[in-house]
């Protein structure tokens, strides 16, 4: 059977001893499903209001991420 995609990762939270200006941080918990494949990685994407979805990083293999 082929794996499906799994849920989003779940308590996505902001880690403020690293989130300031121009930096943040952030931290989450692995997906209650995971598609019937273990997740290798992550991909951090954003969009400003009704804007274009704009990926900053992709291969995050942690439950963490920072960016400047």
């Amino acid at each position: 059977m082929a794996a499906s995609l799994p849920l989003a990762p779940q308590t996505l939270t902001n880690d403020v001893a690293i989130t300031s200006a121009g930096k943040v941080g952030m931290q989450w918990q692995v997906p209650t499903y995971d598609g019937g494949s273990p997740v290798l990685d992550y991909t951090i994407s954003y969009s400003i209001g009704s804007g274009a979805v704009t990926v900053l990083a992709s291969g995050i293999t942690q439950t963490s991420f920072t960016a400047n």
